[in-house]
């Protein structure tokens, strides 16, 4: 891939590679939230086949327009498509490298690849989660 992509960006989108097991703690944690704001919802059929649990129907909007939920849960999704697709050696590389953060001279040590090979990976892991979410 030839198409350069800022610095920021790449360090934007490693940080999000990074913190990718940790967002989708934080999205269960708010769901958990949400849902658990109220006990006051009744189960069973309403008495009013007209009427609705008014409280119920507010968790379930919540759920839906959470801005915070919502991008966190495009971007993990956006994530878990690159991983898909990525061979045995670019999938142990990304575990080392963003879930468990070993540092780089682990990482050649461990798989045993080049400092080169090693650069060569991360970016290409970058890369394809830009075109993903359409940065390039």
């Amino acid at each position: 891939m030839e198409t350069e992509i800022s610095k920021e960006v790449k360090r934007y989108l490693e940080r999000e590679l990074k913190d990718y097991k940790n967002n989708k703690k934080i999205i269960e944690e708010l769901r958990n939230n949400i849902i658990d704001s109220s006990n006051s919802i009744t189960l069973g059929v309403p008495r009013n086949p007209n009427q609705g649990n008014e409280v119920q129907t507010q968790k379930v909007y919540e759920l839906m327009t959470n801005t915070r939920i919502t991008r966190l849960e495009n971007i993990c999704y956006h994530i878990e498509k690159v991983i898909e697709n990525l061979d045995i050696q670019k999938y142990e590389f990304y575990i080392k490298c963003f879930e468990k953060e070993h540092n780089k001279i682990k990482i050649c040590m461990d798989m045993p690849i080049s400092e080169k090979t090693y650069y060569r990976y991360k970016n290409y892991i970058i890369e394809k989660l830009a075109e993903e979410l359409g940065f390039i």
